[in-house]
């Protein structure tokens, strides 16, 4: 029995040593990243086409209103993708390489008591590779209010893709300590350059009704926008600084700089908007459209539900 409890003990302390040993070099791994202690994770995007990208996908997004509006008070809905391949949201990445050197998207934890240590923070800074999303067809429909059963599908918009640069952001909970520009802390903080700019492709609102005019009865068709180019004023990035913030009064973004510095009063900065192969109808193009020095900063947006 003696033999047998100093064999315990020695296992015991034997694996209290290899456990310290494992937290110390997990905390040297980590500070090596993130300057301190904390947790690194790592999401490793499966397989979208094996060998050349991973990525995710989404087969189908329905958001009910289950009360309308006015005196047209049948419940309707918004529907995003069939499911089906080509109308559905995809997320991929080629190179998936983010904006701390690795792979796939990394999120660094860190907590803190606060400069008191009666403020206590979670901080989560998160790093996403440059993604091309695809984004199915845009339906309204009938719905039957209630789950997901949906008919009478009118499409709204085509299927279209946004191509995005690398992109950082850091999340606040608990005591927000990170602020805008303006001074104004904030709960989720955008903080990133979005290289080459964000790109729009295959962008198509369709008219299904048409109209008449001078007694004729024309058909409905669409604007169509081949491609659209978002990059700061003469620049060839994208600078985004925003703030996401939860309210009593709903979600709020706040827009503290979009493209290259300036105010909403100057005559520089913001960014560069470039469409090309601009449709209108089923005619041919009608040219190319350049909109110089789009001044968003300081813009807030507020989105919230009604009865």
């Amino acid at each position: 029995m003696k033999a047998f409890t100093k064999l315990a003990l020695v296992s015991a302390i034997a694996i209290s040593s290899s456990a310290f040993a494992l937290e110390s070099a997990d905390d040297v791994a980590l500070s090596a990243v993130t300057g301190q202690d904390g947790i690194n994770l790592t999401i490793a995007l499966p397989d979208y086409v094996a060998g050349t990208s991973h990525g995710l996908t989404i087969g189908q997004v329905n958001m009910h209103d289950s009360n309308g509006f006015g005196a047209l008070t049948d419940s309707g809905a918004l529907q995003i993708g069939d499911g089906t391949v080509g109308n559905r949201i995809e997320m991929f990445c080629t190179d998936c390489t983010n904006g701390a050197g690795s792979q796939g998207i990394l999120a660094i934890i860190d907590t803190s008591g606060g400069a008191t240590g009666t403020t206590p923070t979670l901080n989560v800074a998160v790093y996403v590779p440059a993604l091309t999303i695809n984004v199915g067809k845009v339906y309204v429909a009938d719905s039957n209010g209630t789950g997901s059963a949906l008919d009478s599908q009118i499409e709204i918009l085509d299927a279209m893709t946004l191509s995005l640069g690398t992109m950082n952001l850091n999340i606040q909970l608990g005591t927000e300590v990170q602020t805008l520009g303006s001074g104004l802390t904030t709960m989720i903080k955008l903080n990133t350059t979005i290289s080459n700019g964000l790109t729009i492709s295959g962008f198509k609102l369709n008219d299904n009704n048409g109209t008449t005019v001078g007694g004729n009865v024309l058909a409905g068709g669409s604007i169509l926008v081949d491609t659209q180019t978002i990059k700061g004023a003469g620049d060839a990035n994208l600078a985004l600084v925003a703030g996401v913030d939860v309210t009593a009064s709903g979600l709020v973004l706040t827009l503290d700089r979009l493209g290259t510095v300036g105010t909403v009063l100057s005559t520089t900065g913001g960014v560069d908007l470039t469409m090309t192969g601009v449709h209108l109808g089923t005619a041919a193009n009608v040219g190319d459209t350049e909109i110089k020095n789009l001044n968003l900063n300081g813009t807030q947006l507020v989105v919230s539900g009604h009865n």
